[in-house]
């Protein structure tokens, strides 16, 4: 082997790029010996191709059994089982499993939403976000729970659904042992140990733990319905009015509720 060189590459000589012997990674895997790119520069790159040409998943999780094309895969894949989170939001304190859902977080606290929806006041970074809210909007509902068959819009609904059926509740407040199936129902929960409300209404002062409730509390001031129905066009203050307004008014498919 010494001294020996490949070239790597799927088309020109000149998109090629040539390595020594002692830098390539080979692959030895049966099933991929006849492949011409068996002979890869570095690791990731090889499991990057074994996984997109030959649809190998070699690394399996020894908790779940799960099998996955990457070793960094597995790695942030395990993290799922420990609840650690090693990524934190500097602004909130939110945590994350990886690096590029914090980078994602980060938009939430830019001022530059430009992607408004037009049925309630919630803003957005990103289009393709917007676009999924705007399911919730919809009867719309393609994620299905196997055990129930309830529907859901969005499938992180689901996930957290399912968790129900099995009395799963992963996130654990250490003062006091109470258990949620967010972490953002431990974060408000916590809140209410300390104390702390951290928003104020502008116009009477009053304070709340939730910025939610805050945004929900300002329109009792303004006079906005930002909640509208998209069948009758009633308007509601809060979402869940507008919610409890759908479940009464649209029990079902055969009835409609009467336009104002």
């Amino acid at each position: 082997m010494e001294g020996k060189r490949f070239a790597v590459g799927n088309h020109s000589r000149q998109n090629q790029v040539v390595f020594d012997a002692e830098d390539v990674f080979i692959d030895n895997n049966e099933s991929s010996k006849a492949c011409p790119e068996r002979c890869l520069p570095t690791k990731h790159i090889l499991e990057d191709h074994e996984s997109k040409a030959h649809g190998m998943k070699s690394f399996e999780c020894s908790i779940c059994k799960k099998k996955l094309a990457r070793h960094q895969s597995l790695r942030d894949h395990k993290l799922i089982h420990t609840n650690v989170r090693p990524h934190k939001c500097e602004i909130c304190g939110k945590c994350f499993l990886r690096a590029n859902s914090l980078r994602t977080h980060m938009t939430v606290h830019s001022a530059d939403l430009p992607f408004a929806c037009d049925l309630c006041p919630a803003k957005f970074k990103r289009s393709s976000v917007l676009k999924t809210h705007k399911l919730t909007h919809t009867d719309v509902r393609r994620f299905e729970c196997d055990i129930c068959k309830h529907r859901f819009h969005l499938k992180g609904a689901l996930k957290h659904h399912v968790l129900a059926h099995y009395g799963i509740r992963p996130y654990k407040c250490e003062d006091c042992g109470k258990r949620y199936r967010r972490s953002w129902g431990l974060k408000v929960h916590r809140y209410r140990h300390t104390g702390v409300k951290r928003f104020e209404c502008d116009f009477c002062k009053l304070r709340f733990i939730v910025k939610a409730k805050l945004a929900n509390h300002i329109y009792t001031h303004t006079g906005e319905k930002p909640y509208k129905c998209d069948i009758c066009g009633r308007q509601y203050g809060e979402r869940y009015q507008l919610k409890a307004h759908k479940c009464t008014a649209l029990p079902s498919n055969s009835l409609k509720c009467k336009p104002t």
